[in-house]
This record gives C-alpha cells, sequence and structure tokens, in this order.
C-alpha cells in the first residue's frame, strides 16, 4: 500500500535530475496505483502531450525482501538492526533513482538491446541479499577476513 507514495517520492527526486542532466522537460510527475496491492504501480512523468511511464512495482520489488531479511536476522539488537534497514533502504533508493536515469538517458539503446534491463534487474534481485550479508554480518566477516594475530611466544 505504500508503493505508490514510494513511486511519487521517486518521481519527485528524478525530475529535477532528468531536466538538469538531459534536458527533459518534464513538468509533473504522477504515480498511478494499480494492480493487486498496488504492485503495478506506474510511475508517469508528464511533458506536454507525451506521458512516458514506467511500472515501478517491478522496479522496487527488492525492498520487502530486505527488511523481512533484516527484521528475523537473529543476534541483532534493535538499534543496529535499525541503522542496517536506513542504510539498506538509502542504497535500495539510489539504486531505483540510478536505474530511471539510466532508462531514460539510454532508452533508445535498451530499445535496441533488452539484454541490458534484465542484467540490471538480476542485480536488482541480488542486491538486497548482499546488503543483507554485508550490514547484518558485517562484524562476523571481518572477523573471517582479517589477517590472522600473531601468536605470542612463551616467556622464559
Amino acid at each position: 500500500y505504500v508503493l505508490p507514495y514510494y513511486a511519487g517520492l521517486l518521481g519527485n527526486v528524478t525530475a529535477p535530475i532528468l531536466r538538469l542532466c538531459l534536458g527533459m522537460p518534464i513538468d509533473s510527475v504522477d504515480a498511478i496505483a494499480q494492480g493487486m496491492f498496488n504492485t503495478g504501480t506506474m510511475l508517469q512523468y508528464n511533458m506536454g502531450p507525451r506521458h512516458p511511464a514506467l511500472n515501478v512495482g517491478a522496479l522496487v520489488f527488492n525492498i520487502p525482501p530486505f527488511i523481512a531479511l533484516m527484521a528475523i536476522t537473529p543476534g541483532l539488537r534493535w538499534r543496529r538492526r535499525l541503522k542496517a534497514v536506513a542504510i539498506g533502504l538509502g542504497v535500495l533508493f539510489a539504486g531505483h533513482v540510478i536505474y530511471l536515469f539510466l532508462a531514460f538517458a539510454f532508452a533508445s539503446r535498451i530499445a535496441h538491446s533488452p539484454e541490458i534491463p534484465t542484467a540490471l534487474g538480476e542485480l536488482f534481485l541480488t542486491l538486497p541479499f548482499l546488503l543483507w550479508i554485508v550490514l547484518g554480518y558485517w562484524e562476523r566477516l571481518a572477523g573471517y577476513l582479517a589477517p590472522p594475530s600473531p601468536k605470542k611466544s612463551p616467556t622464559v
């Protein structure tokens, strides 16, 4: 149910970037809720008579698994858990903004090479799991990756 609001936030953050970097004459942004549980929500950029839209439901599907993984991770204190969730959501949001920018910047190339968005989709599929491992288990991972401490020799 939050997806239309998140889509509106994404649109309002990306519209100035698209205006500035690509010169797109975006007048306004609309988040159009549709589908069961709003999973088919469309993000529409209004540019005069043109209204290009993207299905953001398919783009932001990586947020719920990340939140669920962080919620069930054992051994994390609530403060650390909330901090990890906030950092992870920030990374995912930045990824969504970058994806939308690239989708418009390279729209003509993507139309001729559909494997590009597929590859990015695969990256977004795995990103929640990578974030979960790094943010939830970093201290344990750092212990495994740290060089072994030198053994002390017995003194005589």
